[in-house]
């Protein structure tokens, strides 16, 4: 595994390859020149189009609800655009498997939440024809690799989940093994080129629990084709100045209608951070506008009771390759109370499984506009009661509670009075 830090370092080149390089350029134009005059003697303009270089890495969004989240991946293929035609006398795998072109078989099984904080690993490296590439598929593994996980344990099973209590849980896969996960992202390979992609597993997101201990995994991955990104960088501390270790952070924008989207989390570091400091987090963000936002849920305070730090947002707006180092956060220490959320969602039919992404949202104290950000979510795939504790307070909180499920999105404003249970909120998808 490396960080993107030791990425872009191994992709300088000293200064003495320039004039090796222009060097290099011009004699390949001569000598390009040549074949195409050759080419026009013979009378046959025909070349072939020549092939690049495709590369793909992967990284991680944490979640805190787990130890570790282990998913084995077997392979990873891209598909080139074709011509619908040329597959009309294909049938059955061979239409299916037509323009598909392996990147990498790796063969491993990967901890998700060991790629945080910047550290991504190598999936593989290839050479393909140059072209216009529409998809990327991974292949999930159904037997693990012979390594260990945290607790030095062998891989029980190709994926599964270790709770904050150590209990390991098998993932299952609803779509099963043979399909694969088909990620709609399109990209171009030109000659003598190389794409770089990283694939950004989002663990939170990916990991649907069902109500009755079991879970599913239905990984969301975002697809990200340009790896020099700003680098934003901070410290996360408590309200005396004390480093807060293990504290999530989140990138957030507003989408078209208002609502915050998580691009990516991150956690702070135990002891040893991004700049050598615990609290420290770092993330590599595309240009544009974010709320960084960090929170730490399920402490407690020295009563020993239930209590969480924060949450606290800053405002930044990356927009070149640089670090931005001015998104240090200060988190204060303040009592929870409990939000239930009753979600009723439909049986599932032919063996399509409904889920619904439970999000809990209150105003942004770093907005100017009054916009919201996501404090905790979590996708469900089973109706039954779910609970949050937030901060609360003795006058009370205000927070919204959104559910979303296919196309219908569900909301209510829920008031959080610190050390008590509020009344249940009830989203039913069957009506």
């Amino acid at each position: 595994m490396i960080s993107l830090n030791d990425f872009r370092n191994r992709k300088n080149r000293p200064k003495g390859t320039i004039r090796v390089r222009i060097s290099v350029f011009l004699l390949s134009v001569f000598i390009l020149f040549g074949v195409f005059l050759l080419a026009g003697c013979n009378g046959d303009s025909s070349s072939e189009s020549g092939t690049g270089t495709v590369s793909l890495y992967m990284t991680d969004a944490v979640t805190d609800e787990f130890k570790a989240v282990y998913v084995t991946i077997d392979e990873v293929a891209v598909h080139i655009s074709e011509d619908p035609d040329t597959n009309d006398d294909l049938d059955g795998d061979q239409a299916e498997n037509s323009g598909w072109k392996v990147v990498a078989t790796p063969q491993e099984t990967y901890n998700l939440l060991e790629l945080v904080n910047g550290v991504m690993t190598e999936l593989g490296t290839t050479e393909l024809e140059s072209g216009h590439y529409t998809q990327i598929r991974l292949m999930l593994g159904e037997n693990p690799d012979d390594g260990t996980n945290i607790n030095g344990n062998t891989h029980p099973y190709p994926n599964y989940v270790i709770d904050q209590q150590d209990a390991v849980e098998k993932l299952k896969v609803p779509s099963g093994y043979q399909t694969g996960i088909k990620l709609v992202h399109g990209f171009d390979l030109a000659a003598g080129q190389t794409a770089e992609l990283l694939l950004d597993f989002d663990a939170a997101r990916s990991v649907v629990r069902t109500g009755n201990g079991k879970y599913l995994l239905k990984p969301t991955i975002k697809i990200l084709d340009n790896l020099d990104y700003p680098l934003i960088r901070g410290v996360v501390s408590d309200e005396t100045g004390d480093p807060l270790s293990n504290a999530i952070v989140s990138a957030q924008q507003m989408d078209a209608q208002g609502n915050p989207e998580v691009f990516t989390t991150t956690r702070t570091e135990d002891t040893e951070g991004a700049d050598g400091d615990a609290g420290a987090y770092q993330m590599y963000l595309p240009i544009g506008d974010y709320y960084i936002v960090a929170y730490k849920g399920n402490v407690t305070d020295e009563q020993g009771s239930a209590a969480a730090y924060g949450p606290a947002c800053t405002t930044t707006s990356p927009a070149q390759i640089a670090v931005y180092e001015q998104n240090d956060l200060s988190l204060e220490l303040s009592g929870t109370g409990d939000i239930p959320v009753d979600v009723i969602l439909p049986t599932a039919t032919k063996g399509v499984i409904q889920t619904a992404t439970l999000s809990v949202r209150k105003s942004a104290p770093c907005s100017e506009v009054g916009d919201q950000i996501e404090i905790v979510s979590e996708t469900v795939a089973q109706s039954g009661t779910y609970q949050f504790a937030v901060p609360g307070s003795q006058t009370g909180e205000e927070y919204t509670v959104v559910a979303a499920s296919g196309d219908i999105t569900l909301e209510e404003a829920v008031t959080v009075t610190e050390g008590e249970t509020e009344p249940a909120v009830t989203f039913d998808f069957t009506d």
